[in-house]
């Protein structure tokens, strides 16, 4: 003005106190410029960043999670689930994941594989082997059953006849040796009973 003089800044800046310097003015401030996660000042104006791992969306203030799972090379037997800055990968319900981080194993291996067995799988740690119901015996093969007189054996018992056997307790005796004999196929060609009794001297009650 005539006979004296002022300051003005230059866009985006706003004049000091001391009516000369000038400052940035900070468009962040006001907290108005709707980002949802970082406001960034630029000369008068702003712009909106995002956190790393995120990306910003077409309206310029809201961020979204980059989905690293949906690149592909993730290698996750299962699932992968994205997360800032990565991912990481997650097994089915039942399953455990490995030491890899990426492949998956069951927990139960009995229901998570095709075991074969004939009665009943059980699972170990790591593992699982086959059992049989009582009476019965496992094969060969390790999953089929058979009744424990299927196979052809000698069997031979021995019994004590002696007098410090009471007779009540001798009658028991016998009785286990019927059902023992009962639960096999005795025949000349299959399995063979041999019965042998001591007391003070020993007798053969019939052999093999």
């Amino acid at each position: 003005t005539p006979g004296s003089f002022y300051c003005e800044c230059n866009p985006g800046y706003r004049l000091n106190m001391d009516g000369k310097t000038c400052s940035p003015i900070d468009a962040c401030a006001d907290g108005r410029h709707g980002c949802q996660h970082q406001c960034v000042s630029v000369r008068g104006s702003y712009s909106c960043r995002c956190r790393p791992g995120y990306y910003l969306s077409q309206n310029k203030r809201s961020c979204i999670m980059i989905d690293y799972c949906s690149f592909g090379n993730h290698s996750c037997q299962h699932e992968c689930v994205s997360i800032p800055n990565g991912h990481y990968c997650r097994c089915r319900s039942g399953f455990t994941l490995q030491p890899d981080s990426k492949s998956c194993r069951a927990t139960d291996l009995c229901n998570g594989v095709d075991h074969g067995c004939e009665f009943k799988c059980v699972s170990t740690d790591g593992s699982y082997h086959c059992v049989c119901p009582e009476g019965q015996q496992l094969q060969a093969d390790g999953k089929a059953c058979s009744k424990c007189g299927a196979g052809h054996v000698d069997l031979v018992m021995v019994i004590d006849g002696s007098k410090s056997v009471r007779p009540q307790n001798f009658e028991l005796v016998k009785q286990f040796v019927n059902r023992i004999v009962d639960l096999l196929e005795v025949s000349p060609h299959g399995t063979r009973v041999g019965l042998v009794q001591y007391s003070s001297r020993v007798r053969t009650e019939f052999p093999l």
